[in-house]
């Protein structure tokens, strides 16, 4: 009997043993599990915070790309992208910005954008990914401040430009007194120029037919020719889309063509043939309207507003003569300046031999034209002083030529303490000097007199020629994605 129960259990052991391993088995599966689940979610922590971090990498790029948009404002994006990192564990960010007409957020305006017309808000939404996965997005609101910079270009003509007289136009950082036709030809058929800088004619051609010297390039849409043995020109020759001709005159640099080429042995690198090279440097011709804030929130803000429907009397103020003497600008601390004349039909002069002392800024803006014709002497106190000399665009319709046409008459002297600028959007003629012009000449059409001499020197205007955006940040939060 006994012999009969020990013999019932035999196999007990291995039962309990394969029990035991079972269990080993589970727990063993069960690490396993747990262990897996804690890397997988480790890694999904991990591509969360990649996504994080990618998500704020494109606010990052969004504030970047705010503070000067790449091609200026009529380029400005409403997307972006890019990548952090890079392999297998590479991440990406995809950002959106809805732009605003006013501080609030309340009205979405689209690009494209310009010096006048540009947002004032923004949303920034960034969505951040790692692999493709764990989507995470931040989101911010920025108020946008505008930057504003000075117009390229000492000479801007908006028209066919021929310069037929003996001037010079000097850079201000190096060779960088550049010249811009931005419609119709560019010509010089006579008389004894130097330009250190570059000539640009983004739709047209130009013809360098005396003796004149450009210390950068001449690029043109159209055709190239010079055809003057004393032409020089010490960097490259460009058209675009046609031929280039050098008759006479030499090109130290190189020269690029689309479809003919001759003379090139005056050309000391050699001539290329291509027409990939895009279209010239250009820029949208200002029109410069006259907008008291703009002018009040400057920076130097100008705070002495004085408004004539005379021209009599606004010289009188200015000159600090007649019936303002006592109590004009001239030679007298009353602030940063801007005198307006809300007359379309008078011509603003100054009186024989005035010497008016810039204490501070000045800005003459009117509805008509300008024309020193007497001799008057501007000189700025101490420090540089701004003086700006404004035909302003009309805020409708269009310009009344040559009723708005600026033209500062021979004698007409500038000190070294004064820069200066002068538009029109109608004709502007700078006559010979007897000092020289320091700033910026822009006008629809530009003509220069015998014996002037300018030193470029980039002159900004309030509320123009705006570059970018600084950016006052409202909040910065992730959203649900």
């Amino acid at each position: 009997m006994l012999l009969r129960i020990r013999r019932d259990e035999r196999g007990m052991a291995m039962v309990m043993a394969l029990l035991v391993t079972f269990v080993v088995l589970l727990l063993g599966v069960t690490v396993i599990q747990m262990a897996i689940h804690q890397s997988e979610q480790s890694g999904l922590d991990r591509k969360r915070v990649q996504s994080v971090s990618a998500a704020e990498a494109g606010l990052n790029e969004a504030y970047s790309y705010l503070t000067k948009p790449p091609g200026g404002l009529a380029s400005m994006s409403e997307t972006l992208s890019g990548s952090v990192g890079s392999g297998p564990g590479g991440s990406r960010f995809d950002v959106t910005i809805t732009y605003f007409a006013d501080e609030e957020g309340t009205t979405v305006m689209h690009p494209p954008f310009s010096s006048s017309s540009y947002p004032r808000s923004a949303l920034i939404r960034s969505v951040g990914t790692s692999n493709d996965r764990a989507t995470r997005t931040m989101e911010t609101f920025v108020v946008l401040s505008p930057v504003i910079a000075g117009f390229d270009g000492a000479v801007v003509s908006n028209s066919t430009t021929t310069f037929t007289n003996r001037f010079t136009i000097n850079g201000y950082l190096g060779n960088d007194g550049n010249v811009y036709v931005l419609n119709g030809d560019f010509n010089v058929p006579s008389g004894l120029e130097t330009i250190k800088g570059n000539v640009y004619v983004p739709t047209g051609s130009a013809t360098l037919a005396t003796q004149v010297h450009v210390y950068g390039t001449v690029w043109a849409l159209n055709s190239v020719t010079l055809n003057h043995p004393q032409v020089i020109v010490d960097g490259d020759i460009k058209s675009t889309q046609a031929g280039i001709a050098v008759t006479q005159g030499t090109v130290s640099g190189r020269g690029y063509y689309c479809t003919t080429a001759s003379g090139t042995n005056r050309i000391a690198g050699g001539a290329q043939q291509t027409c990939s090279l895009g279209p010239p440097p250009t820029q949208p011709f200002p029109q410069i309207k006259y907008v008291p804030s703009d002018w009040a929130n400057s920076d130097p803000p100008y705070t002495n507003f004085q408004t004539f429907t005379s021209c009599t009397a606004a010289r009188d103020y200015i000159q600090n003569t007649g019936t303002y003497a006592g109590t004009g600008f001239s030679g007298r601390n009353v602030g940063a300046t801007v005198v307006y004349i809300n007359n379309a039909t008078c011509t603003l002069d100054m009186t024989n031999n005035a010497r008016i002392q810039l204490n501070d800024n000045l800005a003459i803006i009117t509805r008509g034209g300008v024309y020193f014709s007497q001799r008057s002497t501007w000189n700025g106190v101490t420090g540089t002083k701004y003086l700006h000399i404004i035909s302003a665009y009309p805020d409708t319709g269009t310009p009344s030529c040559p009723t708005q046409n600026v033209r500062i008459g021979q004698n007409t002297g500038f000190d070294a303490y004064v820069s200066a600028i002068v538009y029109s959007p109608c004709k502007v003629t700078m006559e010979n000097n007897n000092t020289a012009f320091q700033g910026q000449v822009i006008g629809q059409q530009v003509e220069i007199g015998n014996n002037f001499t300018m030193n470029y020197l980039p002159v900004k205007v309030p509320g123009q020629n705006v570059v970018g955006f600084d950016q006052d940040i409202a909040y910065i939060r992730e959203v649900v994605s």
